[in-house]
C-alpha cells in the first residue's frame, strides 16, 4: 500500500468527531457553538448515522482527490452548510456533519 492511499485526512477527522462527542463540552450561543457545532452530534444515533456515511465516503473521496484537497473541502463544507443557511436568513443554527456527509454523498 502506497502511502498516498492511507486516508489520513478521513482518520484524522474521525478522530476529532469521536474525540469532540467523548468530551461533549457543554455548548453556548457564542463562539464555542460557531465553532464546534459542525463537529458535535445531538446523540449517539446522529453521532453513528453521520459516522456510517462519513467513513465509507471519507476515504472514497480522499482516495479519488488527495488528502489535502479532501480536508479542506471536508474541514469548510459543514460550516458553510450549517451557517450559510443562517445568513440567508433560511433557517437556525443546527449541529453535527450532516452538511459533510450530504456533500461526499453527492460527490460520490
Amino acid at each position: 500500500m502506497n502511502r498516498e492511499d492511507v486516508p489520513w485526512a478521513t482518520a484524522l477527522l474521525t478522530i476529532w468527531m469521536v474525540g469532540l462527542y467523548l468530551y461533549s463540552p457543554a455548548l453556548d450561543t457564542g463562539g464555542k457553538y460557531f465553532l464546534l457545532s459542525p463537529w458535535i452530534h445531538s446523540g449517539w444515533p446522529h453521532f453513528w448515522n453521520n459516522m456510517a456515511f462519513f467513513l465509507p465516503l471519507g476515504v472514497y473521496t480522499e482516495r479519488r482527490v488527495g488528502s489535502l484537497p479532501f480536508l479542506a473541502f471536508a474541514a469548510l463544507t459543514p460550516y458553510l452548510a450549517l451557517h450559510v443557511p443562517v445568513l440567508w436568513g433560511l433557517s437556525g443554527l443546527s449541529q453535527g456533519a450532516s452538511g459533510l456527509t450530504k456533500a461526499l454523498t453527492a460527490y460520490a
